[in-house]
């Protein structure tokens, strides 16, 4: 019996959609141009008597312009640490406080940030705070999805047959999807690595040093503070961020 032309060209469609499933590489979650220069700029500042000075210039948040992650689960602040005193520094811890959260520490280590943000998102639902993940007050959030999806669709007639390519097809693209978010990882953690500090870190009278913080995602952060050691004895110097008070909050009305 002939096979009626609708099922036929059904088949055909779904063979070449599978086929073409199993040739395309898997995104990468890099963002291999990012935006210099915007995201949430800041020019937060606070100075202490043992000389040590800090300022942040930059939040960037998840899928904001600078962002070189997709859907990234951190957040990094960029900061600028120098030594304006007569005497050696020396950089032993930063924090940063939020209104109805512990205070989160910064960390290099790619899984304890996404574990960190998934319990502060947590704990701050608890809280009651609404949160809305890469949302900043005066712009627009900055969600973005949680990935792709690939939505195959044919006549019900024709799965049968190609049920052997699609397992093929699937599989191959589910290898190389694998593969391409474990280098993902590798290739993030190695990026980390070089934007952040090593702690504790010395600094000369006179010297600056800039690098990038990440935390975990942290709902309407308060402060960062800096932990350091002058002459022997560990001060605490406390930056007041109020740009960031609705950080990852979701506002009433959104602008």
């Amino acid at each position: 019996m002939p096979v009626p032309p609708y099922r036929a060209f059904a088949r055909l469609v779904l063979l070449a959609m599978l086929l073409g499933l199993a040739a395309c590489a898997p995104q990468s979650r890099l963002l291999r141009a990012p935006v210099v220069g915007e995201g949430i700029m800041l020019d937060a500042r606070a100075s202490a008597d043992s000389g040590a000075r800090l300022v942040v210039t930059a939040a960037i948040v998840r899928n904001g312009p600078e962002a070189w992650v997709r859907d990234a689960q951190w957040d990094e602040y960029r900061v600028q640490v120098a030594n304006d005193g007569p005497a050696p520094l020396r950089l032993t811890g930063f924090a940063l406080a939020s209104e109805r959260l512990s205070p989160a520490e910064p960390t290099r280590d790619l899984d304890q940030l996404e574990r960190g943000s998934s319990r502060a998102l947590r704990a701050a639902q608890t809280a009651g705070l609404v949160v809305s993940v890469g949302y900043v007050a005066g712009s627009l959030a900055f969600v973005g999805a949680g990935g792709s999806q690939v939505a195959l669709l044919a006549a019900s007639s024709a799965a049968v047959i190609v049920m052997p390519v699609t397992m093929i097809a699937g599989g191959i693209y589910m290898h190389r999807k694998h593969r391409r978010e474990r280098e993902d990882r590798r290739l993030i953690q190695a990026e980390i690595d070089r934007r952040a500090p090593t702690l504790p870190l010395p600094l000369a009278p006179g010297e600056e040093r800039s690098f990038s913080l990440f935390f975990p995602i942290t709902p309407a952060p308060r402060a960062l503070q800096l932990i350091h050691d002058a002459g022997g004895q560990a001060q605490t110097l406390v930056l007041e961020l109020p740009a960031l008070k609705d950080l990852h909050l979701r506002p009433a009305k959104a602008p």
